[in-house]
């Protein structure tokens, strides 16, 4: 038990939800987060990095709303905005093999 922050680190370790304590599997891809989710500290493994992140809410540039660890909703709202470009792009690769 850290007395700063009264949170038991090791369970930590093995997923449990620390607010709740139970058992959470935060490494499912699967996963589907909830608003009971947001802001609680959870541990997230992305290309075999694990790291420990914290639930948001967060709202896409066409209006959904999502909920999940920061970094996984920052990549997704990434994408989102990325979408109009790489559409254009493929376009213009589609017109430019058309013409040659």
């Amino acid at each position: 038990m850290d007395a700063r922050t009264d949170k038991n680190y090791m369970m930590r370790w093995v997923g449990i939800n620390l607010s709740t304590h139970i058992g959470v599997n935060n490494m499912d891809e699967n996963k589907v987060w909830t608003d009971e989710d947001i802001g609680e500290e959870v541990e997230i493994t992305i290309e075999g990095i694990r790291y420990f992140d914290t639930v948001i809410e967060m709202w896409l540039p066409d209006g959904q709303r999502i909920i999940g660890p920061q970094l996984k909703c920052g990549h997704i709202f990434a994408r989102f905005t990325m979408l109009p470009a790489m559409l254009a792009a493929s376009e213009n690769t589609k017109t430019m093999r058309d013409m040659g």
